[in-house]
């Protein structure tokens, strides 16, 4: 049913998704809001697995980590989602402060997949990533 929830929520706000860049807010902690790049989505292979890659857009809306990024600013991840062993592994993150590109970026040739937890935003970008995929294939084969 949550499936189902979901699936219905990223069919009918696809609209409003493009006209917002294609990004679709997923959730929020006390700190930031987590966006997904739906259009964006796509399959790799990843150790011999099937995982979707997805660009994950973190927005600072309340500066609580004194880590130099401020209200505003953002990172970007890319994350690989395993739908079938629901795990998922940081592939990419790049910090930008002021729209420029702060600290080191950070991209693995190793991604360590690893379980979600429960109700976290990780399990939010797990769910989205592949169901979204799967959106995404069942629209291609109706072309």
């Amino acid at each position: 049913m949550k499936k189902f929830i979901i699936t219905l929520t990223l069919v009918t706000q696809s609209s409003y998704v493009l006209a917002r860049e294609d990004w679709f807010e997923m959730g929020r902690t006390d700190e930031s809001s987590y966006s997904i790049n739906i259009p964006s989505l796509s399959e790799t292979t990843l150790y011999g697995n099937k995982v979707v890659k997805s660009w994950i857009k973190e927005v600072i809306v309340y500066d609580i980590t004194k880590d130099g990024l401020s209200v505003n600013d953002h990172i970007m991840l890319m994350y690989y989602s395993n739908c079938k062993e629901n795990t998922l592994g940081l592939k990419s993150q790049t910090m930008y402060r002021k729209s420029k590109v702060f600290g080191q970026p950070i991209n693995k040739s190793y991604v360590q997949m690893q379980d979600v937890i429960p109700g976290s935003i990780g399990q939010k970008i797990l769910t989205y990533s592949c169901n979204g995929m799967e959106i995404k294939n069942s629209n291609q084969g109706d072309n």
